[in-house]
């Protein structure tokens, strides 16, 4: 009994604790974006994926859509800044709203 205690014990300190300061096998864990100190500016991550995200596929399949390229042709910035606004619903509102304020 006494022995589950220790365990339980153990087990209920450690649940609060960061991630970072969990060992496994006697080792703490390291984060991915933990700066690697021999390499120029990288992270563990850039290191481990080689730089490749799990959307970048995805996104380059979408970016080379003749659809999203028109449309991001039209857009301009101060209509694509107010859209990212709450309130705005549309890109010709957006229009509207910003060159109304300047």
């Amino acid at each position: 009994m006494i022995d589950y205690l220790k365990r339980e014990a153990r087990t209920v300190h450690r649940q609060p604790q960061p991630l970072w300061l969990h060992k496994v096998n006697g080792t703490r864990v390291n984060l991915l974006g933990k700066p690697v100190p021999t390499a120029l500016g990288l992270t563990q991550e850039d290191l481990i994926t080689g730089g490749s995200r799990p959307e970048d596929n995805v996104l380059r399949g979408e970016f080379n859509d003749p659809r999203l390229a028109a449309l991001l042709r039209t857009l301009d910035d101060t209509a694509v800044l107010a859209w990212a606004y709450p309130g705005i619903a549309t890109p010709s509102r957006a229009t509207r709203t910003t060159t109304s304020s300047t």
